[in-house]
């Protein structure tokens, strides 16, 4: 079993070290006496149980470089990244915050070492580099591509700055974007001034404020250099001076021993006029400085209005040529729109069209089709009249050859007139019936053939 106290060692473990991580007795230490009892009793079971932490140094975690590190321009775009963390905190980043140096360099690799089993090297693209405590800035070491470190760059602030991310209402997913484009001045530029609009201005006026206070503050310590410097010349100088006036005394001296007081006084002219031409000296030596660092101070100022008026000018032209483009952009997007609604709507009519070409074939199929069945049903009625005029013609023929066979055999046979009378009267009562029966099927058949037409029209 091992507790889990180093996150950035934990992550080097690997399945054939053996090692089980605690999930238990990791109670951190604390200014609430709760808390700071849980941890000193966690304390003294680790020590009893004799159980491993991954912080002890018997676990060591190095980081490889590959190739000489090489400052990146993008530490000031990085700081711009840090005062818009603190702003979604709703926080303001201090003056005395510790600038944040960019470095890049080929490789970067962490390497674990575990008493009895091999080493476990991992690659990396963005660690904090080594800080001595005397620095007034912290080193950040990146390698790859923007997409390769930019994930784990904002690992790194969100364990440093972790109380800032608390702060912040949700995720700060538009400022840790940024991070992706550190490299590109152009696209960095683009993307705050969309998501963060005025930032850039005010920033600037905050840098070039920040920049005065620094120039006022080195100018401080020029001063305070060169009042310690004038200081070092006075004592050198009454160094000298009293140097000169031991020497001055043992020229005295010897001058009253030789009795030489000719010499003793042209000694001392000499001096004297040496030490007026030093003072001289220093004075334009001092005046001469103080010049030149005037003339720094207002160089450089020059400078600074140059290169913001620059950087201005060229702010507006890219926003010039962006607006540019994107109005292009919208006017061929309307053209395009335009040019798919008018072959929409010409497809759309030319559908139309010919779904109305076929219904008007189909209302002329079915008209020939009605007047097809109009020609056929007149033709079954003449051909139905025609039958019931032949078949009157014939009944009118039968009758007529019957009423001459009755003739024939009241003639013939006078003696059975009774019997063919009733043999008449019950033939013309079988027709009848029969003649009714066929009316009856005549109009029973065409009854159905009409239904049979309608049905057929229908």
């Amino acid at each position: 079993p091992m507790l889990n106290d180093d996150i950035a060692k934990a992550m080097m473990l690997t399945p054939a070290q053996g090692f089980q991580l605690l999930a238990m007795l990791d109670h951190p230490e604390s200014r609430f006496p709760s808390l700071a009892r849980l941890e000193v009793k966690d304390k003294a079971v680790l020590e009893a149980l004799s159980i491993t932490r991954l912080a002890d140094s018997g676990l060591q975690l190095r980081t490889r470089i590959t190739g000489k590190p090489k400052q990146m321009p993008g530490a000031s775009r990085l700081k711009v990244v840090v005062k818009l963390l603190w702003k979604s905190a709703g926080r303001q980043l201090g003056d005395d915050f510790q600038d944040i140096k960019l470095f890049k360099c080929e490789a970067i690799a962490r390497e674990l070492e575990v008493a009895g089993s091999n080493a476990t090297q991992m690659e990396a693209f963005a660690v904090w580099g080594d800080s001595d405590g005397k620095q007034e800035h912290s080193t950040l070491m990146v390698a790859g591509d923007p997409d390769d470190y930019a994930p784990e760059l904002e690992e790194l602030l969100e364990a440093r700055f972790e109380m800032i991310f608390n702060a912040c209402p949700a995720r700060p997913t538009k400022v840790l974007r940024l991070l992706r484009h550190l490299e590109n001045e152009r696209n960095f530029n683009k993307f705050v001034d969309r998501d963060f609009t005025g930032f850039i201005e005010h920033d600037e006026k905050e840098r070039r404020r920040l920049e005065t206070l620094r120039m006022a503050a080195e100018k401080k310590v020029m001063e305070a250099a060169l009042a310690e410097e004038r200081k070092q010349r006075e004592a050198e100088e009454a160094e000298k001076r009293a140097a000169a006036e031991a020497q001055l005394s043992d020229i005295e001296k010897e001058a009253a021993q030789k009795q030489n007081e000719a010499q003793l006084q042209k000694d001392a002219d000499r001096l004297e006029k040496e030490r007026l031409q030093e003072q001289q000296r220093l004075r334009k030596e001092r005046l001469l400085e103080e010049a030149k660092l005037r003339k720094q101070e207002e160089d450089e100022l020059k400078k600074l209005e140059q290169e913001s008026v620059e950087k201005q000018r060229q702010l507006e032209e890219e926003l010039k040529k962006e607006e540019e483009l994107l109005n292009e952009q919208d006017e061929k997007e309307q053209e395009e729109a335009e040019r798919q609604l008018s072959e929409a709507r010409a497809a759309v009519l030319a559908k139309r069209q010919q779904e109305l070409n076929e219904q008007k074939e189909r209302i002329a199929k079915l008209a020939a089709d009605q007047q097809s069945l109009r020609e056929q049903q007149e033709q079954e009625v003449r051909e139905l009249e025609e039958a019931e005029e032949q078949e009157r013609v014939e009944r009118e023929q039968a009758e007529q050859a019957e009423a001459e066979e009755r003739e024939r055999a009241e003639l013939e046979e006078s003696e059975r007139a009774q019997a063919e009378e009733n043999e008449r009267g019950e033939t013309e009562e079988r027709e009848k019936a029969e003649a009714d029966g066929a009316s009856e099927e005549r109009e029973k058949a065409e009854a159905d053939g009409a239904s049979e037409e309608r049905e057929k029209a229908e």
